[in-house]
C-alpha cells in the first residue's frame, strides 16, 4: 500500500500528540498523550491491513519520506513492514503494546456543550505568539453578555495578559462561563480553522474544518 501525501501530514501532526502509536486495521487513526489528556483522530484514504505499534512514529515517518513513493508492504514479515522504495527496502520492526500508551475506546462527549466558539489558523497563531511574547501559558476562555474572549496570562501570578476576540461567529448555550486550558495544547494541532466545544464537565473538542481530523483536550480545574 502507498501512503498520499495527506496521510503523511496527518501522521506528523499525530506524532506531535504522542511519538508512539498503535495503528489499528482500517482507515482510522488514533492516538492519546501519555498523560492521557489529549486523544487525537483521523480518517485517512488508505486502510491499513493489520493491527501494529510503532515506538517511534517520528522515526517511522523519516524511513517513509526517503523516497515520494514508498510502498508499505505488510505481507512479508510478520513483526515489521517492508518499506519498499524505486530501488531500495527498508525493515521496519514492530513494537509491542505493552511499552506504548494506546486508546482503544471512543471518546464519548456529552450531549449538550456550554460554549462552540470558531478559531481561525490566525486566532491560533496570535494566541501562540501572545503567549510566547508575555512568557504566559494559561489560556481562558470566557463568554460574558454573549462576548467570547480569549486571555493568555498566568492564573497563579499576577502577569501580563494577552487577549483577543475570535474573528468570527461564535455560538453559546450558556450566558456565563469560562473554561482554562493551555496554550501548548494549541501547538499541536494540524493547522487549519476548527470548531471548538466546550463543556462544564472538563472537556473540549478541536474539530479541524478542512481536514480529518479532531482533537478531545482535557480542561484544567479553573
Amino acid at each position: 500500500m502507498k501512503l498520499s501525501p495527506e496521510t503523511m501530514l496527518l501522521l506528523k501532526s499525530l506524532s506531535n500528540v504522542n511519538q508512539s502509536m498503535k495503528f489499528t486495521k482500517g482507515n482510522t487513526l488514533k492516538t492519546i498523550s501519555n498523560n492521557r489528556t489529549i486523544v487525537s483522530q483521523a480518517t485517512i484514504k488508505e486502510e491499513f491491513p493489520k493491527d501494529f505499534c510503532i515506538y517511534s512514529l517520528p522515526s517511522f515517518i523519516s524511513c517513509l519520506t526517503l523516497s515520494t513513493e514508498p510502498d508499505l508492504d505488510f505481507e512479508t514479515e510478520d513483526n515489521a513492514v517492508v518499506i519498499k522504495h524505486t530501488n531500495s527496502t527498508l525493515l521496519y520492526r514492530f513494537c509491542v503494546e505493552s511499552v506504548i500508551t494506546t486508546c482503544d475506546k471512543d471518546v464519548k462527549l456529552p450531549p449538550n456543550e456550554d460554549l462552540r466558539i470558531v478559531l481561525t489558523k490566525d486566532d491560533i497563531s496570535d494566541l501562540i505568539k501572545g503567549s510566547g511574547a508575555i512568557g504566559a501559558k494559561d489560556l481562558i476562555v470566557s463568554c460574558k453578555d454573549g462576548k467570547v474572549t480569549l486571555e493568555v496570562s498566568d492564573v497563579k501570578h499576577a502577569s501580563n495578559k494577552f487577549t483577543l476576540t475570535p474573528t468570527t461567529s461564535t455560538e453559546s448555550n450558556v450566558k456565563d462561563c469560562s473554561f482554562n486550558m493551555t496554550v501548548d495544547n494549541l501547538s499541536i494541532l494540524f493547522s487549519g480553522d476548527y470548531e471548538v466545544t466546550f463543556w462544564n464537565s472538563g472537556i473540549s473538542h478541536f474539530k479541524n474544518k478542512e481536514a480529518p481530523i479532531e482533537y478531545f483536550i482535557a480542561l484544567q480545574k479553573s
